[in-house]
């Protein structure tokens, strides 16, 4: 446990102190140039205040789960999580010359949940696809987020890429704690994301082999059920 438990707040803590670090090399590189660019180097201090505070979240989280805090709850738009943590992923995928796209649900409800540990799930999923997509070598490297009302109880997110897909003997090992199929991974990125989910009173799950790509899933529950309309009895004919 003592194990799992630091492995999880290395791998997490680790993608804000990078992506600082990258910001910070970003923000030199425009401080450097004959005529600095102050509008680029505004955007790259606030993107390194935004990822400071998402550490900070995710340590005091961690504390929390410690001291067997409650998560905090609150009503989410998850496309509004979605695009959140996107910018988060900006410079790791544009390092990586990946695409990612955002295909949300107009429509869909609110769900319960804490944004920090939401966000998170989306970021270790979109990393997790970009890295194996890079590791293949491919030149065309694409991921989808989608989301979709999937009934009127639950919600669904997929995290879909156009990488090397998965090994069948490796798909029931995907969300064991320690396992990984990356040079330098540490396997804690996927039962991070399932521990999550679950906690959130959902499911995940992942499918592809071959070369056509994965696609991981998983389902929160809706805030409020969507109820079908009622016809008023007392309306005006």
């Amino acid at each position: 446990m003592l194990g799992e438990l630091t492995a999880s707040i290395a791998h997490e803590v680790n993608q804000p102190l990078a992506a600082i670090a990258t910001n910070g090399a970003a923000g030199l590189r425009w401080l450097n140039r004959p005529t600095p660019d102050i509008l680029e180097i505004r955007k790259t201090i606030e993107n390194i205040v935004v990822d400071t505070q998402r550490a900070a979240n995710i340590v005091a989280r961690v504390h929390g789960m410690a001291s067997r805090k409650a998560p905090e709850q609150a009503l989410l738009s998850f496309d509004e999580i979605i695009r959140e943590a996107l910018l988060f992923l900006q410079h790791e995928m544009e390092s990586r010359s990946v695409t990612i796209l955002h295909r949300p649900d107009p429509g869909a409800p609110l769900v319960l949940g804490d944004r920090t540990q939401l966000q998170q799930v989306i970021v270790n999923l979109a990393i997790n696809a970009a890295q194996a997509i890079t590791q293949a070598g491919y030149d065309d490297r694409k991921i989808v987020i989608s989301t979709v009302t999937q009934d009127a109880a639950t919600l669904c997110c997929s995290v879909e890429d156009n990488g090397p897909g998965i090994a069948a003997q490796h798909a029931n090992r995907l969300f064991d704690s320690f396992f990984t199929t990356k040079d330098s991974g540490m396997g804690m990125g996927l039962p991070i994301c399932r521990s999550i989910v679950e906690a959130h009173g959902g499911r995940i799950g992942a499918e592809g082999n071959g070369t056509s790509g994965a696609r991981f899933w998983f389902t929160l529950p809706i805030a409020i059920p969507v109820d079908p309309p009622r016809c008023d009895l007392h309306a005006d004919m």
